[in-house]
């Protein structure tokens, strides 16, 4: 299939990238500042060109067809270069607001966020962050996530991803504890009661524990065990900065996962975009060891 490029209205296709991305054609009118009937209007005209439905609903959402999948990513490149050769006015550049959506479990979004958004609020005050939790591949492919943060790593030809830290995993329990000290035998240590966040984070099928509360915050599970006979496996950095840490005490992990390690997955293709390859500089620096802030929730 070849189309004239002459023939072919340019702002159709910013209409299609905002529906891709949008997967809704009232969010897409809306960015584009446009009625909803000029949006549909444009959809019908793009349709025709390329003999294709490109979307179609399922689901509450506009589905792309294999043909838009196809082309959404060389006409996002395009378009984007487009604009980087126009010149720009500096004032209204100063003035532009950056948004980024990241994915990340919600347990860890404050150790993953705090340091992050603490610097960007400080040296980029334009950039807006938009966290949530459900990990959407697709939505990564299509530009409507820009990174996954996670603790496991997502594979693909058209993925890049990357460990950018590792976080001790550490067992707490309370100072009063009658059976618990450190170096306690781990045996005991089995007929003992847990709360955990997310277990499958910190334990594996080999660890036989009695995980009798699942709770989502570790915050929560500190303080329940600084008041109860309650054991919890936390991050290192959820003790260091929480409010019963005089009331506990803690020895590394005695379980088969030692650590917590944090990949970010991003998408190949956009390795040429400044504003996504700062935004992950800026993450792998607030996700230094050395900077490591607290895990609150």
């Amino acid at each position: 299939m070849q189309l004239q490029l002459r023939n072919l209205d340019l702002n159709l296709l910013t209409l299609f990238v905002a529906v891709m991305e949008q997967q809704n054609v009232s969010k897409a009118a809306k960015i584009l500042n446009m009625s909803q009937p000029a949006m549909s209007l444009g959809l019908n005209r793009l349709r025709k060109k390329f003999n294709d439905d490109l979307f179609y609903r399922s689901g509450g959402i506009m589905q792309p067809t294999a043909l838009a999948k196809s082309l959404y990513q060389p006409i996002n490149e395009a378009l984007k270069t487009i604009g980087q050769a126009l010149p720009q006015d500096d004032l209204a550049m100063s003035q532009i607001v950056l948004k980024f959506n990241l994915a990340m479990p919600t347990a860890l979004e404050p150790f993953l966020l705090t340091n992050l958004l603490s610097q960007l609020s400080q040296s980029s005050p334009n950039v807006r962050i938009n966290s949530q939790q459900a990990v959407d591949i697709d939505a990564l492919k299509y530009n409507r996530l820009d990174f996954i943060l996670e603790t496991q790593p997502y594979q693909g030809e058209d993925l890049n991803c990357e460990k950018i830290c590792s976080e001790p995993l550490i067992l707490a329990y309370s100072c009063a504890h009658p059976r618990i000290s450190h170096g306690v035998d781990l045996d005991t240590l089995l007929n003992e009661d847990f709360a955990v966040v997310e277990p499958q984070r910190c334990l594996t099928n080999k660890d036989k524990v009695k995980v009798n509360y699942k709770l989502s915050s570790y915050q929560a599970a500190l303080s329940l065990a600084a008041q109860t006979q309650v054991l919890t496996l936390v991050p290192k950095s959820s003790l260091d900065n929480s409010d019963a840490k005089r009331l506990l005490n803690w020895q590394p992990s005695p379980f088969t996962k030692k650590q917590l390690d944090i990949y970010l997955t991003w998408l190949a293709q956009r390795e040429q975009d400044k504003s996504h390859q700062w935004l992950k500089e800026c993450i792998c620096d607030s996700l230094n060891p050395s900077k490591l802030s607290a895990i609150s929730a």
